[in-house]
């Protein structure tokens, strides 16, 4: 399946996720300082940013204690984490991993039964309306709930092209793994003039974001970059599995005007790499969508997203096993891809994610892909 030969012709193997960050534009920010002016509030992590964009709903909605936020229910411990921590409760709806929305009448029962905030989640940088041809069912909630557009995994700020249409606020993560992997730090994005003041009330109301501990997140995030280059990556001793971790992260300051800078000057490299993973998810997709066994997001989907990772679902868990199994043993993806921790909120969600297997996308990752391919088929065909 994985011959001594296979493992000679790809000696690199490719990370799950490559990080852009590049010292280049990294000195250009510090230099020109040329400022993005994000309209949005910096804060310490993604989980916190959600957790202010939840207290302006409950706020504008007069919500209570027992107010309901609908979630997916194949999500990462932050997100119920900060419901919790925001005064309300979650309600799980189950994901379709077919669209990587929610699953068909899922969040209308959600809705039906008087949740009043819905979170729209953008799953490996793809449209949170999952199916471009049904996108009713998500945006038809924004006429009955307060929805805010989670896009933690879509690359950088501004390059998702499909947007959740009527959302009030849009949160973003830049921490370790996500698509703009600074050390840490997070943005909520107002979507209205309403939002907009509201926020700027919340950022008068802050202490000022360190430069210094700016300078030291975009340091931090050059280390992880160099640590993710081919030739110091297959080195590494970095382990297949993610340890699952509920424990609260350790609070950082905001980000300050050095990574504001970093946005601003490495827009125009992001939309190059962006349009470079677009492209690589969609010639993958084609080698895999008649594959029987598996599911792949449609291709007007993967177009209209930014393709952080092309998730595959299997059909039966085994043959999800076996072919992480066989890429370990070949190492032609080397780290992560577990996705145990977003599985912990059910019994659905275990299931979605025992059968999972995410493929790179970045730029020079095409060989292993390839690889990885063609392990695909022979378990499959097994």
């Amino acid at each position: 399946m994985t011959s001594e030969h296979s493992v000679a012709r790809y000696p690199y193997p490719s990370a799950p996720v490559r990080y852009p960050v590049d010292l280049t534009s990294c000195a250009r920010a510090l230099v020109t300082r040329r400022r993005a002016h994000p309209t949005g509030l910096f804060t310490s992590s993604g989980e916190e940013a959600l957790r202010v964009a939840l207290g302006f709903a409950r706020e504008e909605r007069q919500l209570g204690l027992t107010a309901r936020v609908v979630v997916p229910d194949f999500i990462c411990a932050s997100v119920p984490r900060a419901v919790d921590d925001a005064g309300l409760l979650v309600t799980f709806a189950e994901v379709d991993p077919a669209t990587w929305s929610y699953a068909p009448g899922a969040l209308e029962d959600a809705l039906d039964a008087g949740a009043g905030v819905v979170l729209a989640v953008s799953y490996f940088g793809l449209p949170a309306a999952g199916a471009l041809d049904a996108p009713e069912r998500l945006h038809s909630a924004v006429e009955r709930a307060f929805v805010i557009e989670d896009l933690a995994q879509a690359y950088g700020l501004s390059e998702l092209r499909a947007r959740v249409s009527g959302a009030r606020m849009t949160v973003y993560s830049f921490g370790r793994g996500k698509s703009l992997p600074l050390g840490w730090g997070g943005l909520v994005e107002p979507r209205g003039t309403t939002e907009q003041r509201w926020l700027a009330a919340r950022a008068a109301e802050r202490k000022r974001g360190s430069v210094v501990a700016s300078v030291l997140n975009l340091a931090l995030a050059q280390l992880q970059r160099v640590a993710l280059h081919p030739s110091v990556w297959r080195l590494l001793p970095i382990p297949e599995q993610v340890p699952v971790d509920t424990a609260r992260p350790r609070v950082l300051p905001p980000p300050a005007w050095p990574v504001d800078a970093y946005l601003a000057v490495a827009a125009e490299r992001h939309r190059r790499v962006v349009e470079q993973r677009r492209a690589n998810a969609l010639r993958t997709r084609a080698l895999l969508a008649d594959m029987a066994g598996l599911t792949v997001p449609a291709a007007a989907a993967l177009a209209a997203g930014v393709a952080l990772r092309l998730p595959v679902t299997f059909a039966e868990v085994a043959d999800a096993r076996a072919v992480r199994a066989a890429l370990a043993a070949g190492r032609l993806i080397k780290g992560p891809n577990s996705w145990e921790e977003y599985g912990l909120p059910g019994e659905h969600a275990r299931d979605v994610a025992a059968r999972l297997l995410t493929l790179p996308t970045q730029p020079g990752s095409e060989d292993a892909v390839a690889r990885a391919v063609d392990v695909i088929a022979h378990v499959l065909r097994a």
